[in-house]
């Protein structure tokens, strides 16, 4: 049951959940695993799971954690960006300029 921003998605995995206003939320480290899963472009999944690292607001074990729980359909590109983000990639700019410089030193 899902009406528009919303996507409410059943769940066999218990989590603790947030309280704000008197709603229960999931974690912020499981709302960006599951909305990584619904996005359709790497770069977009990539600059999400980035800034909330950058930002201190969740860590990358905390993500792991959650996508290792999860569902396993969709979870290529979030998978890609936590294993980017571990590594020291901090920001799209960042990982477009890794990948130029693997792939020039593959070339030669």
């Amino acid at each position: 049951m899902s009406h528009g921003f919303v996507t409410v998605e059943r769940t066999i995995v218990p989590y603790d959940s947030i309280r704000h206003d008197g709603l229960a939320l999931a974690s912020l480290a499981r709302s960006v695993v599951d909305a990584s899963r619904r996005c359709s472009e790497s770069r977009m999944v990539r600059a999400l799971v980035a800034e909330v690292v950058q930002r201190g607001l969740t860590s990358p074990a905390a993500l792991k954690l959650e996508l290792d729980q999860a569902q396993i359909r969709g979870s290529a590109f979030v998978r890609s960006a936590i294993t980017e983000v571990v590594a020291g990639v901090q920001s799209v700019p960042i990982f477009r300029s890794s990948r130029s410089y693997m792939n020039e030193r593959l070339v030669q």
